[in-house]
């Protein structure tokens, strides 16, 4: 506060003393049509590419059965027999905590289907989520919908710089 009624009151004895440090051509008389330009560049710190990406594999080595279909044989259920993940992200490096704009920090993931329509992730629970996934024929036209079910979850470790606050944990898809 002090600083800045001390500069003010530099400013207003400069402006009475008639003693302001100004261009010459601003002190032309009549009409002042000019023009003042400012430039600079902004930068952005950019996260986008400290990200890696993995996507699951055997999601073509299913075998099942026509007797395994649902009594109106519109139906048919399997299960993997091991965790099978569909989509894994990490970053290469940690994110400083104090960065503003922090632009592809936190990823925007989108599913699509064959015809490029977007796929929602539907939260059944705390733990369970669903995509309808549309399932196309040797025509390539749409033959039905496979439904995906599984767990979406992403693994958190947090630690503020200076004091002892850590965090540990999971966050599921809600």
């Amino acid at each position: 506060m002090k600083k800045t009624l001390i500069a003010l009151a530099v400013a207003a004895s400069a402006l009475m003393s008639g003693q302001v440090m100004a261009d010459v051509s601003w002190q032309q008389p009549g009409n002042l049509d000019q023009t003042v330009n400012f430039g600079g560049t902004i930068t952005k710190p950019e996260y986008q590419n400290q990200w890696v990406w993995g996507v699951g594999a055997g999601f073509d080595s299913f075998q099942s059965s026509f007797i395994d279909l649902s009594e109106d044989k519109t139906e048919l259920t399997f299960a993997a027999k091991e965790n099978m993940p569909v989509l894994v992200g990490k970053v290469t490096e940690a994110f400083p905590l104090d960065f503003e704009a922090g632009y592809g920090a936190a990823p925007q993931i989108q599913f699509s289907g064959f015809d490029g329509n977007k796929i929602e992730m539907v939260s059944n629970d705390r733990r369970s989520v669903s995509l309808q996934i549309p399932v196309k024929g040797k025509d390539s036209l749409q033959s039905g919908v496979f439904t995906l079910t599984g767990t979406a979850q992403t693994l958190v470790m947090y630690h503020a710089k200076g004091n002892d606050t850590a965090f540990f944990g999971s966050v599921y898809s809600k």
